[in-house]
């Protein structure tokens, strides 16, 4: 059995204490608290041991550092100290932090108060101006004793409603954007946030952009924002092209130009500047980080994941496989963490004599030698034969769970498999979770009574994120690259 989520964040933080720098700033509890699922009262427990130990210096109002904390901070007026926040701009910045990440979403009702003042240890009057301060930057409004988040805006009833536009690459056919997959979870919650938010949501095919940009000129109306499904490099360059017209004749005019979203699946090197950037390759990098750092705390030194068939004791048996490039994502992010840590990739194979690097080939089509290298060697030089000789070949779930009897962690991509595998496992008397854990990549409601650990991302809340980006009413929490910041969580249940 993995140690607690508690203890998992203690190891942690002693680990970065040594390898981080003097006075490098921690993340602030909040964001630690979401990052680990903890409440932050928990936070404050472990940080105060951590401090107890001499693990890191905390500072009121400021934030955790690493110790000792030098007298001058690099870029600082004179070398002179950066003087502490106040508790009021503190609690500002988290609650900020909070409605840009999408934890606290417009509508949402503030905490309390008494819950404020507790959590914060402020007096009641500085709680007050905090609220005020929201208020007054437009993130809250106040309807009797409660706080809200989001300015109170009075429509009114005649109101001409703002458009948006969602453009489909070369086709109405909107079907398989708003199917119940991820993505489109994703994109029911951004058309439902737009629409109660009083925009009108309008579909078109890009092959009718340039027609819609001489109506918007003629009626002086451009749209308030445009949002482009499922682009890459290519289909981006003909976009441009339709689009650049309309942005300097726009100018031109002094008129707002469109806040034009853009859901990418190229490359990150190919990414445009000047565009909110939902990158789906960058939810990927963000859940196999959580697993990895899942992994690299949580004492797992044998770890196999399996690359291949359900073998469903139900009449329809599904077939699905985890995506390979997800995969070598999460090994990439895992010997970042801990080099000595094992992750088999068990795969799928007719054969037991196909060569790894020729199955690497043929399940990423379309990804070049050169990209897979990139991939793998993303922290450090890793030839491909090292990635292929961590690959292990197997006929099948039960052969699978034979040879990886002995691992501390399954792993699997859908939780049909992973109940499969853990009906194979009390088979045959395999305790779970002491001595087998039971991992699944996908959190599906039909198999929460099994209590299957797994890795959530927040679907809903990248949609939420997407609206507000396009509506342009907060600044949303961005990566360092740029792209909107998906959330992403493990969930240990009763099988880790």
């Amino acid at each position: 059995m993995s140690e607690r989520p508690s203890l998992q964040l203690l190891r942690w933080v002693e680990s970065e204490s040594k390898r981080l720098a003097s006075g490098t700033q921690f993340p602030i509890d909040p964001q630690v608290a979401k990052t680990w699922s903890l409440s932050e009262r928990t936070v404050k427990r472990v940080m105060k041991k951590c401090e107890e130990k001499g693990l890191v210096v905390r500072v009121p109002g400021k934030g955790t550092f690493v110790p000792p904390i030098p007298s001058g901070r690099p870029g600082d007026a004179q070398g002179e100290a950066v003087p502490p926040k106040h508790s009021v701009q503190a609690a500002v910045e988290s609650l900020t932090c909070a409605i840009r990440s999408g934890e606290l979403r417009k509508g949402d009702a503030f905490p309390s108060m008494k819950y404020m003042r507790l959590q914060y240890r402020l007096a009641p009057a500085t709680v007050r101006r905090v609220f005020d301060t929201l208020v007054r930057r437009g993130y809250a409004h106040r309807i009797g004793k409660t706080y809200w988040v989001g300015p109170f805006e009075a429509k009114p009833q005649h109101a001409r409603r703002k458009d948006v536009f969602l453009f489909n690459i070369e086709s109405t056919d909107f079907t398989n954007v708003f199917v119940d997959t991820p993505y489109g979870r994703a994109y029911r919650k951004l058309e439902y946030e737009l629409s109660s938010s009083g925009f009108n949501v309008l579909f078109a095919s890009t092959s009718k952009l340039r027609e819609l940009t001489q109506e918007w000129l003629g009626a002086g109306h451009p749209p308030h924002g445009i949002v482009f499904v499922n682009i890459n490099a290519e289909s981006f360059d003909v976009i441009q092209e339709r689009l650049t017209p309309l942005r300097e004749k726009l100018k031109s005019r002094r008129m707002p130009l469109p806040r034009i979203l853009l859901d990418w699946r190229g490359p990150i090197a190919q990414v445009p500047r000047g565009y909110s950037i939902v990158h789906r390759g960058n939810i990927l990098t963000a859940a196999a980080r959580a697993i990895a750092r899942y992994l690299a705390t949580g004492g797992y030194r044998d770890v196999a994941l399996y690359l291949g068939k359900a073998e469903s004791t139900s009449e329809q048996s599904v077939v699905s496989f985890l995506p390979v490039h997800e995969a070598l994502k999460i090994r990439t992010e895992l010997e970042n963490l801990d080099a000595e840590r094992s992750l088999k990739l068990a795969v799928y194979a007719d054969t037991h004599s196909a060569r790894p690097e020729l199955w690497l080939a043929e399940h990423l089509p379309g990804v070049s030698p050169e990209n897979i290298r990139a991939l793998v060697g993303k922290y450090r030089d890793t030839p491909l034969e090292e990635v292929a000789g961590g690959m292990v070949f197997v006929r099948g779930l039960s052969d699978f769970c034979e040879k990886f009897r002995g691992a501390a962690l399954w792993m699997f991509a859908a939780n049909e498999t992973a109940a499969d595998a853990l009906a194979w496992a009390k088979k045959r008397g395999i305790p779970v979770p002491a001595r087998l854990g039971v991992f699944s990549l996908e959190s599906n409601p039909r198999y929460y009574h099994l209590g299957l650990s797994c890795c959530e991302v927040d679907w809903e809340g990248i949609g939420y994120l997407m609206a507000h980006a396009v509506m342009g009413d907060f600044a949303v929490e961005k990566t360092s690259r740029g792209f909107i910041r998906p959330v992403v969580r493990v969930v240990e249940r009763q099988t880790t």
